[in-house]
């Protein structure tokens, strides 16, 4: 393909294979070159790290890590202990003795106002 002086490279004209970068630590981190607007994961090969190397336009860069951990499976719930459980629950609350007359709750009248034409009582416990 011929060029011109004029001509530019499309960035989108050349496609990267994925790769595991691999850097021994956080100087190692730092160290790693990259071009302004950038950014890659490199893989900690002394610690279960991971960086997040980012460059902005003017090529700054900021580095941050995370802790790479395991996946663990959560167990799948049991749902038959949980049916057991409710009915203890149930059966204990069922045998609980209900109070049938609770004591009444009075209010005294504090003052009376008006609102869209009907009368609001408003009071306070005793």
């Amino acid at each position: 393909m011929y060029q011109t002086p004029y001509s530019y490279a499309n960035p989108y004209q050349y496609q990267m294979t994925p790769q595991i970068i691999k850097v021994h630590g956080r100087n190692g981190a730092d160290a790693y070159h990259m071009n302004p607007n950038s950014s890659a994961l490199l893989l900690d090969e002394t610690e279960p790290i991971v960086y997040l190397a980012q460059t902005d336009g003017a090529g700054y860069k900021t580095v941050t890590a995370y802790d790479i951990q395991l996946h663990q499976e959560l167990p799948p719930v049991d749902t038959w202990s949980l049916e057991q459980r409710i009915s203890k629950i149930e059966e204990m609350l069922n045998n609980e003795p209900h109070f049938t007359n609770p004591k009444p709750v009075k209010y005294e009248q504090d003052r009376t106002s008006k609102t869209n034409g009907s009368n609001v009582q408003v009071g306070k416990q005793s």
